[in-house]
């Protein structure tokens, strides 16, 4: 009798804890019959330190900045192959070593009061030169380094500078900002497996 109950409390427990009958999507639509906003619900049962994407490091924190930010490629989770994202396509030199991205025109920033309009304004090149300067600038919560370290240009001697409180004026030399919508990476020697870092 009392396994009975229990197992009744327990599919109880399972119904209540999985419904919602009360719909958090916003109501503003957007292509592709997707809604802007909302609550991101996921049930997970390890903790994790940090969702700043340069000091997530556990499998958790990892699966969680997924949802949150997106960068110039993704992987294809049926095959892991490279698909564009907010990269709408790029082009890789003959030598393999410069990699230039066009920036899909249209992505915008969450709004949020931190714009002057309180307005999300439009994605540009510029945002991804600041984040890679980020990336290989030293600091106590930057465990992202690793990706550039001896692999981009200048980024190095960018990681020694602010080490110094001497930043490089420029930022990561390997990284350029070409115009609002492209961006220019050059690395060292060529990486086939570049675009799986980024």
């Amino acid at each position: 009798m009392i396994k009975h109950i229990l197992s009744i409390v327990a599919l109880v427990l399972i119904i209540t804890s999985c419904g919602n009958t009360t719909s958090t999507r916003s109501s503003t639509k957007a292509k592709g019959n997707i809604y802007y906003g909302g609550v991101f619900k996921v049930n997970e049962i390890e903790d994790f330190k940090s969702l700043y994407p340069l000091n997530a490091a556990e499998e958790i924190a990892l699966h969680l900045t997924y949802q949150i930010y997106e960068g110039l490629v993704k992987f294809n989770q049926e095959n892991l192959t490279i698909l564009p994202s907010i990269a709408e396509k790029w082009e890789v030199s003959p030598d393999g070593k410069t990699y230039t991205f066009t920036i899909r025109k249209g992505v915008k920033y969450h709004n949020d009061p931190c714009f002057t309009t309180g307005e999300g304004r439009e994605v540009t090149a510029n945002d991804f030169k600041y984040c890679f300067d980020i990336l290989c600038t030293q600091s106590g919560v930057n465990q992202g380094y690793q990706l550039f370290k001896n692999r981009v240009v200048g980024a190095t001697e960018y990681y020694t500078s602010t080490i110094n409180n001497t930043a490089l004026a420029g930022g990561v030399a390997g990284v350029k900002v070409i115009d609002n919508n492209t961006l220019q990476i050059t690395l060292l020697e060529s990486n086939a497996g570049f675009l799986n870092l980024l």
